[in-house]
């Protein structure tokens, strides 16, 4: 039984050629039914999904292939799960998918088809007739070699027709018997039209929205259709609408809907799911908020909340996915750490436990690694990729980065202090906040903590924002260079304060400070200072003109050599001296000339956070 589920799903990889960051000779062995895959950007976790992916396609790219995969399951590639909100058409989609599942059948009863036409070649080749029931039940037992062979050729040929609803079949306990030898046509159609199942040819439904709200779709006219005409019979005039409804649901079956809505509730019990026609008559699923009955339609719902409803509207599926393989690419890349515990015990509980389908995901979420079993996560480094547990995966992860059990280490400190909270960039920038007010002899009226990174700092607001930390409580202080802007931007989406160490809006719009981006904490010292302590470079006269017009560009280059300002220098990359610049040098200036834009800086802290 093992060896029968092994062969559904990737056990073993290895590459036969290179291909961007995954080189020949690439090994990945005891591959499990659930994977993380995590590592800096760059190690090769999305060019590892990509040819897995090529894998499956036809041989027309086989000069493509690395890998070379056993074809016993199908490999599905998400890169978007973003919902489109599609809407349901029943005579399009049910009506059409029943009538040919039911022509299909009939067609192979009556005269003059496929059978008949097996028939008369058999006749003219072997001089015999072979009934239906001999084909389909393969009885060979009155023909000879040669008559056999032709005999499986027509035989294969009419058994294919029915191979795109062999899955279906099976769901229902039906068999190829029974619908040939058994059954009317009458029968067969009544048969098909008591369904609410229209996944004809068995395609799994996992990310496939259109089919998943034709199936919901399909169900609410049944439903709709037939609790109407109860109404409109007069014995049933005296009845209750909830009277009429389970007689409704005793004939057409159960709502499928109330049993997501039940799964729903578990995991995010914001909403509930329901099926609306509206004015052209199209049937879609909507959201509809549980305390307050607000409609919301499924593209209007946050990224992280799309995921998570889509993961849970396919748990309607009722095909098998044990020869499914599911590449996902960082598909929490915009999910809070909430929603991120959500997605993994979603994938691995459900997708992967209950309906056996593979997965393999790759995450740069220290989120979504703090939730995984140390058994299901690997890392990549360098395009290869290796074992590795929890700790030592967010120890990787984390350098010059917090990590996550830090990060709700600070939420609880913020929650718990007295005191507003700024949080900065990096360890030195702490120090010279804490060394301005030792030498100015004051107390710090805030709680200063260190993100370890302009690029950690949105995850933070965005943890903050779902404990609902009071935005007033809380200040972001960005360097005003490129990192700490893209941080700026992302921390304001989530509706928290946030200022740049260059106070730019006090600043002309030609100052060259505000273009060049080069204002780290550090260039708040005197440039003379600066200087000295080696800490700067002047900028190339390139860097210096980037952004500007042809004409600007002549004219600053022409001002170039005369510019003594601090836009024309930028901080050295030496940790060393920065280091050493924090510790000790700073001990040693003089508070009432060396901190002018510092005081700026300070006063503008605190006003923000009311701290004075």
């Amino acid at each position: 039984m093992q060896e029968e589920k092994q062969d559904k799903m990737i056990t073993k990889l290895e590459a036969k050629a290179s291909c961007k960051n995954i080189k020949i000779g690439f090994k990945w062995e005891n591959i499990p039914q659930f994977a993380v895959i995590t590592g800096e950007n760059g190690a090769g976790k999305t060019a590892l999904l990509e040819q897995i992916n090529q894998s499956s396609l036809s041989s027309d790219y086989g000069n493509k292939k690395i890998f070379d995969i056993s074809n016993h399951f199908e490999i599905k590639f998400i890169t978007d799960i973003a919902l489109k909100n599609p809407a349901y058409t029943f005579d399009k989609y049910t009506l059409e998918g029943i009538q040919t599942a039911c022509r299909v059948i009939l067609d192979i009863k009556k005269n003059n088809n496929i059978v008949a036409i097996a028939n008369r070649n058999f006749q003219v080749t072997h001089g015999k007739q072979i009934s239906l029931e001999d084909f389909i039940k393969n009885n060979t037992n009155q023909l000879d070699e040669a008559e056999k062979r032709t005999f499986k050729v027509w035989r294969d040929t009419i058994i294919d027709i029915f191979k795109r609803y062999e899955g279906f079949f099976k769901r229902h306990n039906m068999t190829k018997e029974k619908l040939l030898f058994e059954m009317t046509e009458d029968e067969i159609e009544a048969w098909l039209n008591s369904l609410n199942d229209i996944n004809l040819e068995s395609k799994p439904m996992i990310f496939e929205e259109e089919l998943l709200v034709n199936t919901f779709g399909n169900y609410f006219i049944k439903f709709e259709n037939y609790k109407r005409t109860l109404e409109q019979k007069v014995e049933n005039q005296n009845k209750t609408i909830k009277e009429i409804y389970k007689m409704a649901e005793s004939k057409v079956g159960k709502n499928p809907l109330d049993r997501i809505n039940e799964i729903l509730q578990k995991y995010y019990s914001k909403y509930n799911i329901a099926v609306k026609r509206d004015i052209t008559s199209e049937i879609k699923l909507f959201c509809r908020e549980v305390n307050t009955d607000i409609e919301v339609p499924l593209d209007s719902l946050s990224l992280g909340e799309q995921i998570i409803i889509h993961l849970v509207l396919w748990q309607y599926e009722n095909t098998t996915l044990d020869s499914l393989v599911l590449l996902l690419d960082e598909p929490d890349s915009h999910l809070n750490p909430k929603m991120a515990k959500m997605l993994i015990d979603i994938l691995k509980n459900v997708v992967v436990k209950e309906f056996g389908c593979q997965v393999i995901m790759t995450t740069h979420s220290l989120s979504s690694v703090a939730y995984c079993d140390d058994e299901d996560l690997f890392y990549m480094e360098n395009g290869e990729i290796k074992k590795i547990d929890k700790k030592q995966a967010i120890e990787n992860l984390t350098d010059g980065v917090m990590t996550f059990n830090t990060a709700m280490g600070i939420i609880e400190q913020i929650q718990t202090s007295s005191k507003p909270t700024l949080l900065v960039e990096g360890s030195l920038d702490k120090i010279h906040i804490e060394n301005f007010y030792k030498l100015s002899q004051k107390e710090i009226p805030f709680e200063i903590i260190v993100c370890g990174s302009a690029s950690n700092m949105p995850h933070f607001a965005i943890a903050f924002k779902q404990l609902n930390i009071a935005q007033s409580k809380i200040l972001f202080l960005c360097d005003y260079d490129n990192g700490g802007e893209e941080a700026y931007k992302k921390i304001i989406a989530q509706q928290y304060n946030v200022i740049y160490t260059l106070d730019i809006d006090c600043l002309d719009d030609n100052d060259d400070r505000k273009r060049l981006k080069n204002y780290l904490f550090e260039m708040l010292y005197p440039l003379e200072i600066l200087k000295e302590q080696q800490l700067v470079d002047e900028i190339e006269l390139k860097d210096y003109i980037k952004g500007l017009k042809k004409e600007e560009q002549n004219q600053k280059a022409k001002e170039f050599d005369q510019d003594t300002s601090k836009a024309k220098y930028k901080l050295k990359n030496d940790d060393t001296k920065k280091q050493n610049f924090a510790n000790d040098v700073i001990k040693k200036l003089d508070i009432n000339k060396d901190f002018e834009e510092i005081k700026n800086l300070i006063n503008r802290i605190e006003s923000k956070l009311g701290a004075v």
